[in-house]
Order: structure tokens, then sequence, then C-alpha cells
């Protein structure tokens, strides 16, 4: 960092600089908070990655489990199977980053890879072939919450100014890693109370729709390219 990363600092001469300090109110972390939350792309990508990442601990956290107690398989097998997705969005973060910022928007990549999560997350429970179960797992790696997150990043970028990047960016980590921390103590809640873990995969595709709806009401015109 010290060494390789350099900054473009613009100098300015001691008037200047006294002249813009006086006039200039600097907000403080919560004034830039409270603004944040003002902007309406701003929530609706925090809903988004909050609901993404919901499905996503439940898949990791969860499914070695689901597929040891309801489909019979050993925790090797399990743990090889559900290792498939972070394998699988090596390739998938790449290219749906590239494809939005050909595109120059973030809303129609990403309305086009959360329909295919809540397909996955479905599947999980209902593919009854392991052919099929591996090809839900390799689509859900491939469109699932790693390869959204740069997208979704690159969203809020968008719609803050540079002075507040970085407590946008923290808010969006809070956000989204609250999930991380409410799916599996739910999904496990679920499971206990209606004995089955098919229905906490059932909540956590309810919860990828919400993130789609959100999604439709972001309003983003073309971004310079």
């Amino acid at each position: 960092m010290m060494i390789f990363v350099k900054e473009n600092i613009i100098k300015k001469t001691q008037e200047q600089g006294n002249a813009d300090l006086a006039n200039v109110h600097k907000p403080s972390t919560i004034e830039q908070i409270i603004l944040l939350f003002k902007n309406r792309n701003l929530v609706l990508a925090y809903i988004t990655i909050f609901c993404s990442i919901y499905g996503f601990f439940v898949i990791i956290t969860w499914l070695p489990n689901y597929l040891e107690a309801e489909r019979g398989m050993d925790k090797t097998e399990a743990a090889s199977l559900a290792s498939i997705v972070p394998w699988i969005s090596i390739i998938g973060t790449l290219l749906c980053s590239y494809v939005s910022d050909k595109l120059g928007r973030r809303k129609p990549v990403v309305l086009c890879m959360l329909p295919l999560s809540l397909v996955a997350i479905f599947s999980i429970v209902y593919s009854d072939s392991y052919t099929v179960l591996i090809g839900v797992l390799v689509l859900y790696g491939f469109i699932g919450k790693i390869s959204l997150n740069p997208v979704l990043i690159a969203l809020v970028a968008d719609n803050v100014p540079k002075t507040s990047l970085s407590t946008a960016f923290s808010l969006y980590n809070c956000i989204g890693m609250s999930a991380s921390i409410c799916a599996p103590y739910v999904t496990g809640l679920i499971s206990d109370n209606s004995g089955s873990l098919n229905n906490g995969f059932y909540f956590a595709a309810l919860i990828t729709i919400i993130g789609i709806i959100a999604m439709l009401f972001v309003k983003e015109g073309n971004q310079t390219k």
C-alpha cells in the first residue's frame, strides 16, 4: 500500500483551502448515513444484497447437512457437492461483471441473475436426479450471491458521491452480512418447528423473491462507458 498505491491529490493554495473550510459544511457520519438512506436506489440495493446473501448462506451452511439428512448422502459426497458453488462462482463473477460493464447498466443483469437464483434454490429441493442436482448447483454458483456481488457494488458506486463511498460500502457490508447471521439460525428454527429442512430452503426462495421485487423499483439510466 505504501509503495505501490498512488493517490491523486488536488493541491490548493492555503487561501483557497481556508475559504473552502469556511464555506463547506462537512456532514457527520450520522448525517451521511441519513442522507444515504434517503437515496432510493441505495436502499433497494441494500435490500437486494440482504436477500441474496440470505439464500447464499442457507446453501453454504445447510446444504451438506440437507444432502445427508434428506438425500442419504455420506458426509464426503455432500461436502464435495456443496463446494461446487464457490468453484463455479469464479467464472460467473468475471463473466457477469463483464456483461454489466459492457451494457453500462446493472439492473438488467441483476434481474437476470436473481430469478435464476430463485429457480436454483427451488430446484435443490425438487430435483430427484443426482445429475440435475449438480446442474442446479452449477447454475447457482454461476449466478448466485458471489457473482452478483460485484454488480451490486457497482450499482452502489453509481449512486453515491465519491465523498461518501466508504460509508455507503460499509452499510452495504453491514446489511448484507447481517443476512449471514440470520440465515443459518432462521433455517434451523424453521427446520426444528416443521420437521423438514425443505421448508428452510422454501423460505430462502421467498426472501429471494423480495430481492427481485426490490430491484424492479430501481431507477437506472445508462452509465458512462
